[in-house]
This record gives structure tokens, sequence and C-alpha cells, in this order.
């Protein structure tokens, strides 16, 4: 459909922004050609909306700044559940190759011990007993904070104490 009054149409838009050029017929009057652009074309639009919400457990209508207040704290308890999630879940995995690391390096006095244990409850019985030597590994946790790897559920006499290493 063509809105009456226009002589031209031009895009002259580029990479900094978009820009249309409406020139417009000589005895026609510019307000008048804005507004049929506006009431005749897509160029201005309104529409309703219902923000009804559940707002701390009961529906509420909200304003936009409301809204946008109210997803911003969503956003912010979903992050933050996710990062407590995943450190939580960090720690875990880094006890395990904290302890992994540990037996690395007692590699020889552990197969031993694994090796005379008749049965391998009595080995792992044997292996959680014993204090084992930290080697390199004492620098490398350090650096990484004493508590940095212990999971919340690890009680506190595994882990390193006393200078030596407790699985």
């Amino acid at each position: 459909k063509r809105v009456e009054g226009i002589s031209a149409l031009r895009d002259e838009s580029d990479k900094d922004g978009m820009r249309i050029v409406i020139e417009v017929k000589r005895d026609a009057v510019g307000e008048v050609v804005l507004n049929n652009l506006y009431t005749q074309t897509q160029m201005q639009v309104s529409f309703g909306i219902n923000m009804v919400a559940l707002h701390q457990g009961q529906p509420k209508l909200l304003t936009l700044k409301e809204c946008l207040e109210a997803f911003v704290r969503h956003r912010r308890e979903v992050v933050t559940r996710r990062t407590i999630f995943e450190l939580r879940k960090a720690r875990e995995r880094a006890h395990i190759l904290e302890g992994l690391a540990i037996a690395l390096v007692n590699i020889d006095p552990i197969i031993e011990l694994i090796r005379r244990a008749p049965t391998p409850a009595e080995a792992k019985a044997a292996l959680v007993s014993q204090a084992w030597a930290l080697g390199n590994v004492a620098a490398m946790l350090a650096r990484a904070g004493d508590d940095a790897a212990r999971p919340e559920w690890l009680e506190p006499q595994y882990g390193i104490r006393d200078g030596h290493y407790h699985l």
C-alpha cells in the first residue's frame, strides 16, 4: 500500500546505523505524511501488556521497573546457586585428585601395602589408617590454600594434618 504525499524513498543505512530518507511531494504537508506513516504502516506500533506476575508468592501487577528488578533478582539467585553447586562439585573432584597425587608420590609403599593385605577391605583399612608423606604435593596444596579442595562433608581427621596426609 502506498502512502500519499511521498515522492521518493532512499535507504542510506551503512555500518554506523540505519537511515531512511523520505522525500515529500511539494504540495504535501510533512506532518500529515508523517501521521499517515504512523497510522498506515508499522513505523509506530503500540500494544497493551498485562504484566501480572507472582511477586513474593502473590499475583501482582508490576510496573516495568519492578518487573526488571524481579528478573535481575531471579538471575542473581540462579547464578549464585549454580556457582555454589559448581564449587561443591569442584571441591569434591579436587579432593579425589589430591588423594591421587599423594598416592602417586607414595606409589611404591602403597602398592606394597596392597599386595601384603589378604583382603581388599584390610588393604583399604591399612591405607586409611596410615599417614602418608606429602612430597612435592605440599607446595601445590599450599598455593591453592588449606581448605580450597576440602569438601564440606569431609571429616576433620582426613586430609593434611601434622605435616602428613591422611586418606
